[in-house]
């Protein structure tokens, strides 16, 4: 026996991870034991003898119920590359248009505006899309989209406000060629151009906005300022705040605000953007992440104390969600980090089929089909997030239509490294997709490798976050009571 599984422990429990069963079961410490031998030595059959009476009923039911399978993967290759011609053609359900290149902030994290000679990603510039690529970018869209009676369209910069012309353009056209089809706008910008003009436009086309704003003055106007070194944030505050209103019933739906936070400010600090009764008020929703340092040359350097704050209050956040803590407030960003993982705990109590013997890991999407990218050129990219600069994520444009042999080559970026992707653990709940496996100059073995390393760490934490959860009532609920 051979399993393919993995094993980890809690200070207080033993766990196995199924690969081919998606789930995770509490074992006994000799149980483990035998099981970690069984990956060494697969013809382990002489240890069985050693098992206690009720080690080896735990394992007969085990191998009963179908776990520890030693099924796996025998070729890459993901189960769209067979219909991608007609996924591409037919279904896709958004297109983001890059309307400038252009941007009147430099943002401390933002790899658009800190780097030097296009060495990560492109510079920031004053191109702009025209507008006959902007319509026949729509033109596509319009038989790229057949079989979708629900699609998306939207604006990306830069700051998309610096073109905001070409944006009402679009707009009417697509409301024009577009008839029977729900089209939904949307937009992130800085929140810097929004005049009463075009906050009447967004709200009468009932766009979706996202307005970046990272904390309180002090901590937004050191991350993202204007070109003369000054703050944005009063603007932004501004602007977020007519919107609501113009918006108004509509405002919690359609409106976000997009937190990056820097490790390297003072977390405690950032919290201080809840002084404002509004971002309390749930006119507006939160999303937050965690600024990256992959496409910037110089590293962002996290502050000694950002972590120790960060985790305490994110531990502090899921006691609360768990139930361990009551009569306790907890600021929304940590709530929004704990919502997030608890939210990748739901998988492990459901019924999974064996892997196929043909089949890919879970970070590639159909390149193009949730958001196909177009630039301000008239370049086809999977999604915004790719490094532009690569030729390897570019996969058709507006005149040409698509290119399938890239996109396919995109959507089976785990054949480039398929040996290591047929033994991963971490297979179904893979991350890495090509704009994780790019170095700049293409797809790169070595930097997809080391996206592996951090795609594993990410996903251990979130098999101890799943021994958490069994055990809140099992052992810490109790040692609580007692």
């Amino acid at each position: 026996m051979n399993p393919y599984i993995h094993l980890f422990r809690s200070p207080n429990r033993c766990y196995v991870y199924d690969v081919n069963k998606d789930s995770v079961l509490t074992v006994s410490d000799s149980l483990y034991a035998y099981l970690e031998a069984c990956k060494d030595v697969p013809d382990n059959t002489d240890s069985i003898e050693e098992l206690g009476h009720e080690d080896r009923e735990a394992l007969r039911s085990m191998l009963e119920a179908g776990y520890l399978s030693d099924h796996r993967v025998e070729r890459i290759e993901h189960f769209h590359s067979s219909d991608l011609d007609f996924q591409l053609h037919n279904r896709i359900n958004e297109m983001v248009l890059q309307v400038t290149q252009a941007c009147n902030l430099v943002c401390s994290y933002c790899p658009f505006a800190n780097k030097t000679d296009d060495a990560y990603q492109r510079n920031h510039s004053s191109k702009r899309m025209t507008w006959e690529t902007a319509k026949k970018s729509i033109d596509l869209f319009v038989d790229y989209s057949a079989e979708m009676e629900e699609v998306g369209i939207g604006f990306y910069g830069g700051e998309p406000f610096l073109n905001f012309g070409l944006i009402r353009q679009v707009v009417t056209y697509a409301d024009q060629v577009m008839v029977g089809k729900k089209i939904t706008y949307s937009l992130t910008t800085n929140g810097t151009m929004l005049t009463d003009e075009i906050i009447a436009f967004l709200a009468e086309h009932n766009f979706k906005m996202m307005v970046s704003i990272d904390g309180p003055a002090s901590i937004h106007d050191i991350n993202r300022r204007k070109a003369d070194g000054s703050g944005s944030y009063h603007q932004a505050v501004s602007s977020l705040k007519k919107l609501s209103a113009a918006f108004g019933e509509r405002s919690y739906e359609r409106l976000m605000i997009n937190t990056v936070v820097n490790p390297e400010t003072d977390f405690d600090e950032v919290l201080h953007l809840f002084d404002d009764p509004f971002f309390l008020a749930k006119k507006v929703r939160i999303a937050v992440t965690l600024a990256s340092d992959d496409k910037l040359e110089k590293p962002l350097e996290s502050r000694d104390d950002f972590f120790e704050k960060f985790n305490y209050n994110r531990f502090v956040s899921m006691m609360k969600l768990l139930g361990v803590l009551k009569d306790i407030e907890i600021d929304p960003i940590s709530e929004q980090f704990i919502l997030l993982l608890l939210d990748k705990t739901t998988w492990d109590d459901k019924e999974t089929p064996l892997l196929g013997s043909v089949s890919a890991p879970a970070g590639p999407c159909i390149p193009g089909q949730r958001k196909l990218f177009v630039n301000a050129d008239g370049i086809f990219y999977p999604c915004e997030r790719v490094n532009e600069l690569s030729e390897d994520v570019q996969m058709g444009n507006v005149t040409d239509g698509f290119d399938l042999k890239k996109a396919d080559r995109i959507l089976n970026i785990a054949q480039l490294t398929e040996n290591e992707c047929k033994k991963c653990y971490a297979f179904r709940h893979c991350s890495i997709c090509a704009v994780t496996a790019s170095d700049g100059n293409g797809f790169s073995v070595a930097q997809k490798l080391r996206r592996c390393i951090k795609v594993k760490s990410k996903f251990n934490n979130t098999l101890r976050l799943i021994a958490l959860k069994k055990e809140i009532d099992t052992v810490y609920k109790r040692n609580l009571i007692l």
